[in-house]
């Protein structure tokens, strides 16, 4: 009954952006997924509002520029990732965390 579980990612923000990208694929591949349980918009928003007001109130000021870049660069991966078949196949294979997927795949989006 004392276990504890620590849930963490160790991303650089090139890290970040490829798992938002391939977050976007997946559901511009699996459109149910955002019909069946919703967007996740309102709870990014009030994430990077929470974000912002832990390091305010922990005397971390200088890094709430670094954490909205961060939070800047993961919507716009994101957003790409939603994109995707607009974007040539070898921009899809460098921004994934899964390149060889991308050789794997069909083709409906733009060739490389």
């Amino acid at each position: 009954a004392e276990a504890r579980v620590v849930h963490s990612h160790a991303l650089t923000v090139g890290g970040e952006a490829r798992r938002y990208f391939d977050t976007g694929v997946m559901h511009a591949d699996n459109p149910w997924l955002l019909q069946a349980f919703g967007s996740a918009g309102g709870e990014g928003f009030r994430f990077v509002r929470s974000e912002v007001h832990y390091l305010a109130t922990h005397g971390a000021f200088m890094r709430i520029p670094e954490a909205l870049s961060r939070d800047v660069v993961k919507l716009a991966a994101y957003r790409l990732g939603r994109a995707y078949r607009l974007l040539p196949r070898n921009w899809c294979r460098r921004m994934s965390m899964s390149p060889g997927y991308w050789d794997r795949v069909g083709g409906d989006h733009a060739t490389p």
